[in-house]
This record gives C-alpha cells, sequence and structure tokens, in this order.
C-alpha cells in the first residue's frame, strides 16, 4: 500500500515534499530535492524530475495533473493507504474529452462544477469506490476551511459521517501539517511496505499482484486461529509453486520431468526442487544448480511439505496432530525471503 500525492504545483511545494515524506526519502533524494529547490541554472525545476525523485523510493506515487491523477484512482484506487490531494488542481490545463478517456462517467456539467476544486472530484469517486475516505482522504488547500467552494457538498459528507473536517488540511498552517506529518509516519501499511520494499520490488519483476499478495501476507502474519493461518500458508505456497518456481523452470529451460505432462505450462514443484538441488547418488554429492546450496534447499522443501500440507491439503488439519502456528508462518515468510533474494540473483 502506497501514497498517492496529486499536487499541480509540485516545483513550487518541494520544501512541503520534504517535510512530509522524509522518512520515506531518505538523505539522498532529500539533498536531490534541495538541489532542485535552490537550482541556480535558471531554468527552475522541472515537475517530471521531482515526481521521478519522489518515485524512486518506492512508496509514493505522484501526480500533479488532474487527468493523472484521475487515472491512479480510477485504475488502482485499491494500491493506496492515503490520498492527500490539492483542491485546486486547474494549473495545468485539460480538456473534458480528454477526462472522458479515463472516466467516462465524468460528464458534462461536472466540467464546470468541479473546475479548480478538481480534488473534490477525487473524493466523490471514491465515494462511490466503497474507499474509507475517513481514515485515508486528505485534502491540501490555501484556502481557510470557512471559505471553501463547494462546501454545501463537503457540508453533506460532513453531516452524514462520510468525511471529517479534519481531513481538510490548510497548506499554511504548520500545525495541520505536522499533523498530516504524523499520520503519514505512523500508517503501519506504509511502514510494512518500507521494511519490506527489497522483496516487493522483486516480486514485482514476476506480476505486480505478487507484491500485493506478498504485503498482505506480512501484514496477517501473527494471526494466530487456524483458518488464518491456513490461508497464510496458502499463500506462501502459491508464491513459490505457482510463480517463483515456475519463473525459475522457464527462464532457466528445467527438463521434462519437472513439467506435468497434461498441462506443459505447470511444473511439479517437487521436481523443480530436485533438479535445482540435485543429489548424485553415485557421488553422494549434492550438485547444486544456480547457486543454490542447503539453506534454499532446505527452505524449498519446507515450504512444499508444510505450507501444501496446512494450507492446501484439509486432512491434516486433525485436533490430535501437532498444528502450525502464527510461528509457523512467521518461520516459512523468513524462509520465503531468502528465496525471494536468491531467485533476483539468478533471474535476467
Amino acid at each position: 500500500m502506497k501514497i498517492l500525492y496529486v499536487e499541480d504545483e509540485l516545483t513550487k511545494n518541494i520544501p512541503k515534499l520534504i517535510r512530509l515524506f522524509e522518512k520515506y526519502l531518505g538523505k539522498k533524494r532529500v539533498k536531490q530535492l534541495e538541489e532542485l529547490e535552490y537550482d541556480e541554472s535558471g531554468y527552475g525545476a522541472n515537475p517530471q524530475e521531482v515526481k521521478k525523485i519522489v518515485e524512486s523510493c518506492g512508496i509514493i506515487d505522484i501526480e500533479y495533473t488532474f487527468s493523472g491523477g484521475l487515472a491512479k484512482i480510477v485504475e488502482s484506487h485499491q494500491q493506496y493507504s492515503i490520498f492527500i490531494i490539492d483542491r485546486n488542481l486547474s494549473e495545468s490545463a485539460y480538456e473534458r474529452s480528454e477526462i472522458m478517456k479515463i472516466d467516462s462517467a465524468y460528464k458534462e456539467t461536472f466540467y464546470d462544477k468541479f473546475s479548480e476544486r478538481e480534488g473534490d472530484y477525487f473524493l466523490e469517486l471514491l465515494i462511490t469506490k466503497k474507499e474509507d475516505v475517513i481514515n485515508k482522504f486528505y485534502f491540501l488547500t490555501a484556502n481557510p476551511r470557512d471559505d471553501l467552494r463547494n462546501i454545501d457538498k463537503l457540508k453533506d459528507h460532513l453531516d452524514f459521517g462520510r468525511f471529517k473536517a479534519g481531513n481538510i488540511i490548510d497548506k499554511s498552517d504548520n500545525q495541520e501539517m505536522d499533523k498530516l506529518k504524523r499520520r503519514i509516519e505512523k500508517d503501519e501499511k506504509l511502514q510494512i511496505l518500507k521494511n519490506n520494499l527489497r522483496y516487493v520490488n522483486i516480486l514485482k519483476k514476476i506480476n505486480t499482484q505478487l507484491s500485493e499478495n506478498f504485503l498482505d501476507l506480512i501484514s496477517n502474519k501473527d494471526a494466530t486461529n487456524q483458518n488464518s493461518i491456513r490461508k497464510d500458508l496458502t499463500t506462501i505456497r502459491n508464491l513459490l509453486s505457482d510463480n517463483i518456481l515456475p519463473e525459475i523452470a522457464k527462464q532457466k529451460n528445467a527438463p521434462d520431468y519437472c513439467w506435468n505432462l497434461k498441462n506443459k505450462d505447470q511444473i511439479i514443484t517437487r521436481g523443480v526442487i530436485s533438479w535445482i538441488c540435485e543429489f548424485d547418488k553415485e557421488t553422494k554429492e549434492n550438485n547444486y544448480k544456480f547457486n543454490s546450496n542447503s539453506i534454499i534447499k532446505t527452505f524449498l522443501y519446507a515450504i512444499k511439505g508444510i505450507a501444501s500440507d496446512f494450507g492446501v491439503h484439509k486432512n491434516y488439519i486433525k485436533e490430535d496432530k501437532t498444528q502450525p502456528t502464527s510461528d509457523t508462518v512467521n518461520a516459512l515468510i523468513f524462509a520465503l525471503k531468502d528465496i525471494i533474494v536468491w531467485f533476483d540473483s539468478i533471474s535476467g
């Protein structure tokens, strides 16, 4: 889960960017942004340069046009833990026809209704998509709260509990900006992403959805009920057997015995593992392939055995047998992380 930040005057707000996101940007990116801010070339900062620097941290997506922000919300609003939106996005001109290509529900009357208050349309759209805007959506405005255009519509949302006044942040109010900064820095999902960014970026190379599945797994790893544990083990198994190992088998041209005879696109998990970590019966030695070793071998077989038995096969879920716990899940997650890093080292 990431942050979506939409601000049409991006280059004028570099200090605010640094102030809000310093924790996730790191010293190197902060320095790069400061250099853009104090550029002495006379050309000034380019919004695309700002966007590139900030987005390289992997936690924040930036848009500086109404159309760009709208596309992110229409296509991938589920990926965001926090939305920080400037209410007025008219600095970058746009046409209704351009917006219609992104959102066909954008009516002709909306062009005037939301002119210079484009951020309000984002709020309306996210409410219709059942997003938790009370806890996730924040307006940035240069106007006092009691002088906001379209206040009647906002008042309806406030009165019916769909939104709250505390989410409307005056850019010039240091206390409010600090409050928003604290909200950003304490977000649990963002912290999980920050701590696991290395693995997320590797999994994205296979499939973007895998990174989301992995983050959900990390978020739920300490659950203690058996249904949650079984779900987590199934996720671990799927990440390995349905994604990582098939990708290795394709890239490294695995032999025929690694593939299902009835479905040539489906691997035989144990066959792939034994191929990677082959044991020579004659020499009684391991012939490890692709820089694998006893660590990778042990972890591959552990995930294959435990996650399959207790994540997929119901017959193993019996009260009279030792059952997996949240510690089991955590142990396999650590094993999976080592496998993900190893996978990345041999891919390409």
